[in-house]
C-alpha cells in the first residue's frame, strides 16, 4: 500500500494526474478490505484527497479528508490525527473556507510540533499562509510563510520549501 501511495504522489509531481487518481483509487480499494489497519485507511484517504485537490475536485477532496479524519480520531493515533487535520485544512482552503483552513492548519502545526515533525509542521504553516492571504490578513500570512520557509529549510524539505516560498510571494 505504501508503494501505491508513493507512486501516486510521484505521479502528481510529474503532472500525471489521471494515473495518480487510478493509484489512489486502488489504494482506497485495498484499504476498504476487512481488517485493514486504521493507519492504512487514513493514508489511502489522504492520498485520494490530495490527488482530488490537484484535479480541482475540491468538494470531493474535503469529503474524503473528513473521512480520513473520522478514521484517525477513532484510532486515537496522534500522527494520524495530525495528518488528517492537515489534509482537511488544505481541502478547506481549496473550497474557499479560509477561516476554517486557518484553524485546522494551526491545530495541525501544534500536533506536528508535539510530534517533532518540522517538515509537516512547515506544511501546515504554508496552508495557513495561503488561507491568511485569502482573508486579506497579510501580517499573519507573512508570519506563517516565514515559519514555513524556516521549517522547510531546517528539515531539508525541498518540495516544502518551494511551497513555502510560493506562499511567501503570494502575500500582496
Amino acid at each position: 500500500m505504501a508503494l501505491l501511495e508513493l507512486r501516486a504522489r510521484s505521479r502528481v509531481a510529474l503532472g500525471q494526474l489521471a494515473q495518480a487518481m487510478r493509484d489512489a483509487d486502488a489504494l482506497q480499494g485495498l484499504a476498504r478490505r476487512r481488517g485493514c489497519a486504521p493507519a492504512l485507511r487514513v493514508l489511502a484517504n489522504i492520498c485520494a484527497a490530495t490527488v482530488q485537490m490537484r484535479l480541482g475536485r475540491n468538494k470531493l477532496a474535503l469529503e474524503t479528508a473528513r473521512h480520513a479524519m473520522g478514521v484517525a480520531r477513532k484510532s486515537r493515533d496522534a500522527r494520524l490525527i495530525a495528518s488528517a487535520t492537515l489534509c482537511e485544512a488544505e481541502a478547506q482552503l481549496r473550497v474557499a473556507h479560509p477561516d476554517l483552513a486557518v484553524d485546522g492548519a494551526r491545530r495541525a502545526a501544534a500536533l506536528f510540533g508535539d510530534l517533532g515533525d518540522d517538515a509537516q509542521r512547515g506544511h501546515a504553516f504554508w496552508v495557513e499562509a495561503f488561507a491568511q492571504t485569502r482573508l486579506s490578513n497579510n501580517p499573519a500570512s507573512r508570519a506563517a510563510a516565514g515559519m514555513a520557509v524556516a521549517l522547510a529549510r531546517s528539515s531539508g524539505d525541498e518540495p516544502g520549501l518551494a511551497n513555502a516560498r510560493s506562499a511567501a510571494t503570494a502575500v500582496s
